[in-house]
Formats: C-alpha cells, structure tokens, sequence
C-alpha cells in the first residue's frame, strides 16, 4: 500500500525526525506495518467514533497515536504526534 500524509501529520513526521527520533523509530515500524497488514498489526488499533468514525488509531507510544484510514490501498495519514488531536 502506498502512504499519503496530511499537511499536519507531514509537519509532525519532520519534527519527529529532527527533534524524537526514538517516537520517529517507533511511528516507522507502525507505518510500514500498516502499509503490510492493514488496520490489523502493531499498535494496538482502535475503531474511531463519532466524527472521526471510518478512522482508526494506532498507539506509537504511551502518549502518542497514528490517526489513519485506508482508502483504496492506500493509507492516509492524518495524525501521528498526538493522543487524538489533543496536543
């Protein structure tokens, strides 16, 4: 699957790489497996509801989730620095 990313989770994937490289690792290995194996894998995937519904989380690390979906094989990015939007 190919991977498309949001202006935002595209700026939040630079600061990762320049400032977190532990959480940019982690977001790597959580991306290329999701490219593998779709919603299932690593990360702990949930279901996203309400607005977000048709979307899924993958956890990166104890505060940090991936905000995805997959459309026509390919997954897209909205978040990947943050617990849902909230930082």
């Amino acid at each position: 699957m190919s991977v498309k990313f949001s202006p935002n989770s595209l700026e939040q994937l630079f600061y990762l790489a320049e400032r977190e490289k532990r959480i940019y690792k982690s977001l790597k290995k959580i991306i290329e497996d999701t490219q593998k194996n779709g919603i299932g894998g690593l990360g702990h995937p949930e279901a996203l509801r309400g607005n977000l519904s048709g979307w899924w989380s993958k956890k990166v690390d104890e505060g940090n989730r991936m905000v995805f979906r997959i459309v026509n094989e390919t997954v897209e990015i909205a978040e990947c620095y943050t617990h849902y939007g909230d930082k």
